[in-house]
């Protein structure tokens, strides 16, 4: 079993090159903008948080088929909607198996707790919890909103453990920082 979601861990790697195009635009113009007083280093992290993001979309959403349907006039609703807090996931910590609440919590938890370690290391604003909790919180949002269109249940938990993922990237960077004894 473990096999298999690696095996399709791995494949969506493949697959996210379609999206983080969709990140690099804003990359490649913060160079243009910021080129005298920006690393090399820094942008290189940029095009690594603009990866995971894109895998992150990969992973949660088929973009092919919402623009399919855009494009052919049909983009509707599809997918089921949940906007009470707790009612997905509660169910799933009280009955569900061991795998199960670590698919769920570590997929929502895990996955972005890379996207709050990242934002806090490229960007000072973003080391502060308020605006690291804003951030990860709205591009859950954006995720869910367009799992909408697509066969997938749009949930509240999600964002709200997603947001709680990316609190803990920022916590982490912080520890990092305080152990290594550099300013944060």
């Amino acid at each position: 079993m473990l096999h298999r979601f690696l095996s399709a861990l791995l494949g969506y790697w493949e697959g996210c090159l379609d999206y983080w195009p969709i990140f690099l635009i804003p990359c490649l113009i913060g160079l243009a903008y910021n080129w005298k007083t920006t690393s090399v280093w820094h942008e290189l992290g940029k095009l690594v948080f603009a990866f995971w993001c894109g895998w992150l979309l990969r992973m949660t959403v088929s973009l092919e088929d919402i623009w399919a349907d855009l494009l052919a006039g049909q983009l509707q609703i599809r997918g089921g909607q949940c906007f009470v807090p707790g009612r997905d996931i509660l169910p799933i910590l009280r009955y569900g198996s061991s795998w199960t609440i670590l698919v769920n919590l570590g997929g929502n938890l895990g996955f972005f707790l890379p996207f709050g370690f990242l934002a806090a290391l490229l960007w000072p604003k973003l080391r502060d919890w308020r605006w690291s909790l804003l951030a990860g919180a709205g591009f859950s949002c954006l995720i869910e909103t367009l799992q909408l269109f697509t066969f997938r249940v749009t949930s509240i938990d999600d964002v709200i453990l997603n947001a709680l993922g990316t609190l803990m990237g920022c916590w982490i960077y912080h520890v990092l920082h305080y152990l290594t004894g550099e300013k944060a």
